[in-house]
C-alpha cells in the first residue's frame, strides 16, 4: 500500500479576511494579489509597474526574484533577478476590476514610477506621534527600484504574527502557484461543491487537475498567445475544450475522442434499473 496523501489545509475566505485585517496596509496587497494572479513568491517580487498594461487590465510576468546567499549573488544581497529566457513565452494574466483598482491605488499611494518594483520592503520612518510608519519603498544602490521582500521575512515577521493576532489556525503559507485558496474555496462554496484535495477517485485530485492544467497552458495559453483581452482567452478556452472532448484523439482510451469513448462505454454497459421495493 502506498502512503496516503496528506490533505492540505488552506485558508477560507473568512479566515483570510481576518488575517488581512491584522496586516499593516503596506503588506496587505501581497496576499490579495497572490490570490488574484496565482503567481509564486519570486514572480510576485519580480513584478514592476511597467509590466502592467494601460488601465491595468493585464500583467505580463517577465522575471522572478531568486533568494540565495549574498556570497553567491555577487551583489551583497541575498536576491538575484532571473529574467525569463526569450525562447519562453511570457505569462500574461488578466486582472479583475477589483484587482485593477487595488494596483492603481497601490501605485498612487506609494508614488511608484516607471520600472519601480510593485512589492518591496518599506522605508520605515517615525512620525511625530512616535509610531513607525510605512509610506515609501526602501531603495538602495543595488536595488534602486525597490528592495525585494524575502519570503522567510514575510512569513516569520509579518504573516505568522498576523495569524497570532487574528486567532486564525496556522495553515499552509499562501503558495498561490499551487493553491488559489480564496477563489478556489469561494467558487466551490457558491456551487455547493465539496473539494477533497489529494483524495483518490474524485475530480479535485491534485495529479489529475495539475496534469490537465499543464497541458491546457502548454497547448493553448502559452503557445497561442499573447492574448489581447480576457474575452479572447474565454473564447479560445471554449473552443479548446470542445476540440479536446469531441475531436482530439486520446491514446489512453484507444485513439478516440473522450465523448465517443463515453458514448461507447454507456452503450456497452447499459444502466440496470433496480425494481423498487416496498
Amino acid at each position: 500500500m502506498g502512503t496516503p496523501k496528506r490533505e492540505v489545509a488552506i485558508y477560507t475566505p473568512g479566515e483570510l479576511s481576518k488575517l488581512l485585517g491584522k496586516l499593516d496596509p503596506w503588506w496587505r496587497p501581497i496576499p490579495l494579489f497572490a490570490s488574484e494572479t496565482g503567481l509564486r513568491w519570486g514572480e510576485l517580487m519580480g513584478l514592476r509597474t511597467d509590466d502592467f498594461t494601460l488601465g491595468m487590465k493585464t500583467v505580463t510576468v517577465r522575471r522572478t526574484i531568486i533568494e540565495t546567499t549574498s556570497g553567491r549573488t555577487g551583489n551583497g544581497t541575498p536576491f538575484l533577478v532571473k529574467e525569463y529566457p526569450k525562447s519562453r513565452r511570457s505569462l500574461v494574466l488578466g486582472l479583475s476590476p477589483a484587482g485593477r483598482e487595488a494596483i492603481i491605488n497601490l501605485i498612487a499611494a506609494r508614488k511608484l514610477g516607471p520600472g519601480d518594483r510593485l512589492f518591496s520592503m518599506p522605508a520605515l520612518r517615525t512620525g511625530v506621534d512616535g509610531k513607525v510608519k510605512c509610506n515609501d519603498p526602501k531603495r538602495s544602490q543595488v536595488w534602486p527600484t525597490g528592495v525585494p521582500i524575502g519570503r522567510s521575512y514575510f512569513r516569520e515577521r509579518i504573516w505568522l504574527r498576523a495569524i497570532e493576532r487574528s486567532k486564525v489556525p496556522v495553515r499552509r503559507l499562501l503558495e498561490p502557484g499551487q493553491y488559489r485558496a480564496i477563489r478556489y474555496t469561494q467558487r466551490l462554496a457558491d456551487a455547493a461543491a465539496v473539494a477533497s484535495v489529494g483524495s483518490r477517485g474524485d475530480s479535485y485530485d491534485n495529479a489529475l487537475a495539475e496534469a490537465f492544467n499543464s497541458l491546457f497552458k502548454a497547448e493553448l495559453i502559452r503557445n497561442k498567445g499573447p492574448w489581447r483581452s480576457i474575452n479572447d482567452v474565454e473564447i479560445a478556452a471554449a473552443e479548446y475544450i470542445d476540440w479536446f472532448n469531441y475531436r482530439r484523439l486520446h491514446g489512453e482510451i484507444g485513439l478516440v475522442p473522450p465523448a465517443e469513448f463515453e458514448t461507447q462505454h454507456y452503450s456497452d454497459n447499459p444502466v440496470i434499473e433496480m425494481a423498487g421495493t416496498n
